[in-house]
């Protein structure tokens, strides 16, 4: 920049201007490295291994008009004309719809199902909320084969077991979708959800029996 003074005037003038743009910082910032997974870095899998993600996509069932049903990662979602939802395991699902029909898995099921299905479902959520105890139904079959049980007391509709006859559930609800009303004269396993609640009236009609 250059300043220069007019004659007689007594202003200076300004001339010579350039305008640029200079870099204040030089240095390069580094990235942080980010670690690679092994599959990244290690040898790629055999062209045999054929890796399925097809089961993550959601999959429409039957279902009957109004309502929605999706199975997705082993779980089935049962969507109410009300847009309530319940769910639990698909293949829970599926042993129930057939004891209920009396038909292969694949039939359209009726919304008495569905709607028993549901307040089931609910009835459980709640039992577990309040801490219940949670039976594995891999456990009950093993027990079941070493005792020789035909009968189940004390599990629900939703963790009913196929490897039993008949179960009996502490949920009335669930007597819609096949539990029993009445003890059944067969040996029987009973499994106690809750020392103060839920079992409760079927611990007191073991003690009688």
């Amino acid at each position: 920049m250059e300043t220069t003074a007019e004659p007689g005037s007594g202003q200076l003038k300004i001339g010579g201007l350039t305008r640029c743009i200079s870099k204040r910082r030089v240095s390069t910032l580094c990235s942080p490295l980010i670690p690679l997974h092994p599959w990244q870095h290690d040898p790629p899998l055999p062209s045999k291994i054929v890796i399925d993600l097809s089961n993550h996509t959601p999959c429409k069932l039957p279902s009957p008009e109004g309502w929605e049903i999706l199975r997705r990662n082993g779980r089935v979602w049962i969507v109410e004309h009300n847009r309530r939802v319940a769910q639990l395991d698909a293949a829970q699902y599926g042993m129930l719809l057939v004891r209920f029909h009396n038909s292969e898995e694949h039939a359209i099921p009726s919304t008495e199902f569905l709607s028993s299905l549901g307040a089931s479902c609910r009835a459980q959520r709640t039992a577990d909320l309040e801490y219940y105890v949670h039976w594995s139904r891999h456990l009950l079959a093993c027990i079941s084969q070493v005792t020789g049980a035909e009968a189940l007391i004390g599990a629900s509709a939703v963790t009913y077991n196929p490897h039993f006859t008949s179960f009996l559930s502490p949920f009335e609800c669930d007597q819609r979708l096949g539990a029993l009303s009445q003890w059944p004269d067969v040996p029987v396993l009973l499994g106690l959800y809750s020392p103060l609640k839920s079992s409760s009236k079927i611990a007191k009609a073991a003690w009688q029996r």
